[in-house]
């Protein structure tokens, strides 16, 4: 009976499709402005700093964050769908799409949090294959309550159970889901 419902599962979850210069955008803006915000305190309060200094710090800053957002930003998954026993992923690299069918039980699934900063913490789902590594949530902007369904209905797909280490996990993801941390 397990067999049968498995090869019965049909499910998507699809996410906003980004252009790179939206996903660079989104990432590269906020650390830009701060950046500008600090060093510009910095300068205000430290009379003895030259401003052609400044100019050149900002910029020596700027290059290294866009190398960093580019590299970060080239490749988004935006939509998953398990269809039977095989799971299509859906994304970007750069402007360009691709698709990609993998064998649900030639997966290995991990959930994993990212700190962002004292306090504050990410999460993306990894899905890994013999030869390839995928991270969903690569941007944070996948719903996380989505994530999570994703993430339970791979491993009943795949006829694992949810280890421990993975429910705490859960617990941590759905409270940054509902805004409790």
């Amino acid at each position: 009976l397990g067999n049968i419902f498995r090869n019965m599962v049909k499910k998507s979850y699809i996410n906003e499709e980004l252009s790179l210069y939206k996903r660079m955008k989104s990432t590269f803006l906020p650390l830009f402005v701060c950046m500008i915000i600090l060093f510009t305190i910095v300068a205000a309060f430290n009379g003895k700093m030259n401003w052609f200094v400044y100019l050149i710090l900002i910029c020596c800053y700027t290059i290294a964050f866009a190398i960093l957002t580019y590299f970060k930003t080239k490749s988004y998954i935006y939509a998953v769908h398990i269809n039977e026993e095989k799971l299509t992923i859906n994304g970007q690299i750069f402007n360009s799409k691709w698709t990609e069918n993998v064998e649900i039980n030639n997966l290995k699934l991990e959930l994993k949090g990212e700190a962002q900063g004292r306090g504050h913490s990410e999460y993306v789902l990894i899905l890994k294959s013999r030869d390839k590594k995928y991270k969903i949530n690569s941007l944070y902007n996948w719903d996380y309550f989505k994530l999570l369904e994703l993430f339970k209905e791979l491993k009943m797909v795949k006829g694992e159970k949810i280890i421990l280490d993975e429910k705490f996990l859960m617990e941590r993801i759905e409270k940054k889901a509902l805004d409790y941390s």
